[in-house]
């Protein structure tokens, strides 16, 4: 029971409008995040596991929240039925969802193997992809003229659309294309299944499921519509004829509802943000259960961010993956000039920490670049940057002693 409570009270939050408070509370009352921290992981695992049964989003965020600050490795794994929510939220399929419990198992740093424990570096591979943003919308209209205007709004705000002028075959792009989706837009007239057909296959697939629902109602639709959108959360109805600001107020009043954070380039950078600081956690503790070099690419992809934070946190988990692709994709970061001098100092002696944890795993030309660095880069705080690098690849000719000589002439 009291489960329950936890997680209709994170539903009835995340019900609210935008900015409003309940006015059926008394003044100064406390949030959901505060009642479901006071009850305890054990009841926080049990909503969690009513959430991911109920394909609930805002609750699932809401408790899992709740979570990463109660709760240890050992309250973490299973429920009191025996079962896995936090790993059974890996696979999820609101990305938010698989993300924050990603993490939040991540720093527990678990030892022993759980089931989908293969899930979390995948995941957290995913939330590094995210730092340039990420949000995908699904447009089913038979008018072409009004698909490509709502699909034109959506690309506007940062979404990546697939557009098509049938339900299931545009389901199908989806499965194909995308790896999550934040938004369905539906015409109320779909050549290929009713709208109640189309809905009804919506809720029974289970990747679709979470998926907020915004029904464009054509003339002679509206109160068909409305009926069926009146009792479900997940649905929002848009008039055919409507603005595009009614659209956008409808689409994040729909999304609220459900749940759906939207990633924008904020919240993705944020997001990579975590998941590379909660790589480093697992490096650093030497974690067993999970391999680092399953995140290489994607950290060498995230160097490229455009946060110093982001590229730096990247840079430091990439440190601890011994391969030269690795440690080739380190030196290609900090041998051009394209950082300010705190940040390259600062990618310099990640450079070293990488040699002293792996060895020299750089080929010829990298190491001539830094030898040139240590040796007469003009720039003196940069020179004694390289000559840590330099110092910790260890290498077998003594650079050190030439460059000595070379500083007096022989």
């Amino acid at each position: 029971a009291q489960a329950l409570w936890v997680a209709a009270n994170f539903r009835r939050e995340a019900q609210l409008p935008e900015g409003q408070i309940d006015r059926t509370r008394p003044a100064n009352y406390p949030s959901a995040k505060y009642f479901a921290q006071t009850a305890g992981p054990a009841v926080c695992l049990m909503a969690l596991s009513r959430a991911l049964d109920d394909g609930d989003p805002a609750v699932a965020l809401g408790v899992i929240e709740a979570l990463g600050n109660t709760a240890g490795p050992a309250s973490l794994i299973s429920d009191a039925a025996g079962r896995l929510p936090l790993a059974e939220a890996l696979s999820f399929p609101d990305r938010m969802v698989r993300i924050r419990a990603a993490l939040t198992l991540g720093n527990a740093r678990p030892v022993q193997p759980f089931h989908h424990h293969q899930n979390l570096m995948p995941v957290l591979c995913e939330a590094l992809r995210l730092h340039v943003g990420a949000r995908s919308a699904l447009v089913v209209d038979p008018d072409a003229e009004s698909a490509n205007r709502l699909a034109g709004w959506l690309r506007a705000d940062g979404y990546e659309v697939v557009v098509d002028g049938e339900f299931f075959r545009g389901l199908q792009k989806v499965r194909d294309q995308l790896p999550a989706l934040d938004l369905i837009v539906l015409a109320s007239t779909l050549p290929d299944a009713a709208l109640e057909q189309a809905l009804g296959q919506l809720h029974d697939e289970f990747r679709f499921a979470a998926t907020p629902v915004l029904v464009v109602a054509k003339p002679g639709d509206r109160d068909r519509v409305a009926e069926l959108v009146r009792p479900n959360h997940r649905l929002g109805q848009f008039r055919a004829d409507g603005s595009a600001e009614e659209f956008r107020r409808v689409a994040g009043e729909v999304s609220r509802a459900v749940g759906i954070t939207p990633i924008t380039p904020e919240v993705g950078t944020a997001s990579a943000l975590e998941a590379a600081q909660t790589l480093r956690l697992l490096a650093v503790s030497q974690n067993p259960l999970f391999n680092l070099a399953d995140a290489q690419s994607a950290l060498i992809e995230t160097l490229a961010a455009g946060n110093p934070q982001l590229r730096l946190a990247a840079a430091e988990v990439l440190a601890y993956i011994c391969t030269p692709q690795a440690q080739e994709a380190l030196a290609d970061l900090v041998l051009g000039d394209r950082w300010p001098e705190k940040e390259r100092v600062e990618l310099f002696a990640v450079l070293a920490d990488s040699a002293k944890h792996c060895g020299c795993q750089l080929g010829d030309a990298s190491v001539s670049r830094i030898i040139a660095l240590a040796e007469s880069a003009e720039n003196l705080t940069i020179r004694t940057a390289a000559s840590q690098a330099l110092g910790a690849l260890n290498l077998p000719a003594n650079k050190g002693s030439e460059i000595i000589r070379n500083q007096y002439g022989g």
